[in-house]
């Protein structure tokens, strides 16, 4: 199979690579043409990555497509809390209860393609629906998702605010940009407000801004989300001499993104968990926390990292991911990436399953083969995974052949599975899941679960 290399024995390298590898006296095979997340998840997982835009359409077109979800909850509430009231602030009247739907307006459509499943789904309930939008990109092509968006929810619902994806889409977005975001969606904000979207797109594009850079800016009369100072009477035993007082929100939410970390920071301030010290100081109304949503009065369109808030779609796979297997079965693992893969190499090796914080990544490229080099040579591990931009992987190559191991990598650019420690005629052509099996059997470890098989011959 290979010269030196045994099973079980050298360890094992995969690497992924955003340009074709060149490497000396290596076997290479075509694999099946897959989207970069969907191949970072089928080689993660062995498994498919589910089509969010298909499953949620396919849930939206079921004949009773409420019954037994975690939406049916958040509709049946707002059904027996329709009506008006008059704001305290603004003394102008709006909606008793409202369902607020915040989307990522990604650069591939797939939220706007959800969000309209969803909103087949709930308009026939005549709900009081408002929408918060988070501007991706590309360039500057906002009007086309809004104008689709308005013409399907007709009277039934509005935009309520806008923002660029700075100020929110990821999850290493910045703390202070998804401050502002979030300070338009409650009671008081100090940012521009303007009647339609059309205003607020042309002034902002007037600055010489792309949609991802807008500042948040809120749309009509909307003025934050429904929600009063509360406090617990009699308060809990550990709450102190003095009662707390909060500001809880009134209304309903749902998240709407397709992947389970783009809203991350966002949802963790309107839930007000999990927040650094510093963050949760600023979280508050007059002194008082403000916790906007909890888990009864919001839902994810699919499973958010590290949180209790019920989602609509299940993305996890039947297998437990890579970095699970290995660990089940003993063997010394290490993730190495550049900040650019960090979400990738982490959330999709889980299969959607990395509920924690995401490790921080390597500055650069060089820097991230450069460490998986040094921890290879050092003969304390069986599998590493390194995702990173294309950068030399000579030194790398030298490392794994010091050791008898085996290097694969896997370009996106080239579509193909480049090994180097395995024989030319060893390697056969498959697909992203396939690479799951084929780490796991030169590991030695065995893949009962996923049904793919390895590319490496016996």
């Amino acid at each position: 199979m290979a010269d030196g290399f045994a099973r079980g024995k050298g360890p094992v390298v995969l690497c992924f690579v955003d340009a074709e590898p060149t490497l000396p006296r290596s076997a290479q095979a075509p694999l099946e043409p897959l989207p970069e997340e969907a191949a970072y998840f089928a080689a993660g997982t062995g498994c498919d990555r589910l089509d969010v835009v298909q499953a949620t359409r396919a849930f939206a077109d079921r004949r009773m497509p409420l019954v037994d979800t975690a939406l049916e909850r958040l509709v049946e509430h707002a059904r027996h809390h329709q009506g008006t009231v008059t704001d305290f602030y603004t003394e102008k009247e709006k909606p008793k209860c409202s369902l607020h739907l915040f989307v990522d307006i990604v650069k591939d459509g797939s939220s706007l393609k959800a969000l309209a499943a969803v909103l087949d789904v709930l308009l026939p309930y005549d709900l009081h629906l408002g929408i918060h939008a988070f501007l991706a990109g590309p360039g500057r092509t906002a009007f086309f998702g809004f104008n689709a968006i308005q013409d399907q929810m007709g009277s039934k619902g509005s935009l309520h605010t806008v923002a660029g994806g700075v100020y929110s889409l990821g999850a290493d977005a910045e703390w202070e940009k998804v401050l502002d975001a979030y300070r338009a969606l409650v009671v008081l904000f100090e940012g521009e407000t303007y009647e339609r979207i059309d205003d607020a797109l042309e002034e902002n594009y007037a600055f010489q801004r792309d949609d991802v850079a807008m500042p948040p800016a809120r749309i009509g009369e909307f003025a934050g989300i429904n929600g009063d100072l509360r406090c617990e009477f009699p308060p809990p035993p550990d709450a102190g001499p003095i009662p707390l007082w909060e500001w809880r929100g009134d209304d309903l939410g749902m998240l709407v993104s397709t992947r389970g970390d783009q809203l991350d920071r966002l949802l963790r301030i309107l839930t007000r968990t999990d927040l650094p010290e510093e963050v949760a100081k600023l979280v508050t109304l007059r002194g008082r926390p403000v916790i906007p949503f909890d888990a009864a009065s919001l839902v994810t369109l699919v499973p958010m990292r590290g949180s209790k808030v019920p989602s609509l779609l299940t993305t996890a796979p039947p297998t437990e991911g890579l970095f699970a297997a290995m660990t089940a079965a003993k063997k010394r693992s290490l993730r190495v990436f550049d900040a650019a893969h960090a979400a990738l190499a982490t959330f999709s090796f889980d299969g959607d399953r990395n509920m924690g914080t995401i490790v921080d990544g390597e500055v650069d490229a060089a820097a991230a083969l450069e460490k998986a080099a040094r921890a290879v040579s050092e003969g304390a591990l069986d599998f590493v995974l390194v995702a990173a931009k294309h950068a030399p992987l000579d030194e790398l190559a030298q490392a794994v052949e010091a050791r008898a191991g085996a290097l694969l990598v896997v370009s996106p650019a080239s579509i193909s599975l480049v090994a180097n420690g395995i024989a030319a005629g060893a390697l056969s052509a498959g697909t992203f899941r396939d690479v799951f099996a084929t780490v796991l059997d030169l590991v030695a470890v065995s893949d009962s679960s996923s049904g793919a098989r390895s590319l490496v011959a016996r």
